[in-house]
C-alpha cells in the first residue's frame, strides 16, 4: 500500500464513523452545500474566499471516496447531488433554464 493509498483509506476511517459522520454534515453545511456566487456580488476578493473554503470540503469528500475499500459501506457525501442538482435546487453545473 503506497502513502497516498493510506491516507486516503485514513481519510475514509476518519469519517466513517459516526462523528466522523457528523462532522462532514457540518462541513457540508457550513462551507459545501452553498453556491459561492450571489447575484450582484462586486467585490471577488470575497469571492474567491467562499470558494477556497468550498474547495477544502470538496477535496476532502473526493479523498474519502477515494480512501474506500471494495466492499466497505460508503460514506455519504452527495457530491454529485451538489454539482448537479435535485428536483427542488439546481446544482452548480445545471444547464441554466
Amino acid at each position: 500500500m503506497t502513502l497516498e493509498t493510506t491516507i486516503y483509506h485514513d481519510y475514509y476511517l476518519t469519517f466513517a464513523t459516526d462523528a466522523g459522520q457528523r462532522v462532514l454534515q457540518d462541513l457540508r453545511e457550513q462551507f459545501h452545500d452553498r453556491v459561492s456566487y450571489v447575484v450582484g456580488a462586486t467585490n471577488p476578493v470575497d469571492l474567491a474566499f467562499f470558494e477556497g473554503q468550498r474547495s477544502i470540503v470538496l477535496a476532502l469528500l473526493a479523498f474519502v471516496q477515494q480512501g474506500q475499500p471494495h466492499g466497505e459501506p460508503s460514506v455519504e457525501t452527495n457530491s454529485k447531488e451538489f454539482a448537479h442538482g435535485t428536483d427542488d435546487e439546481p446544482g452548480i453545473y445545471a444547464d441554466p433554464a
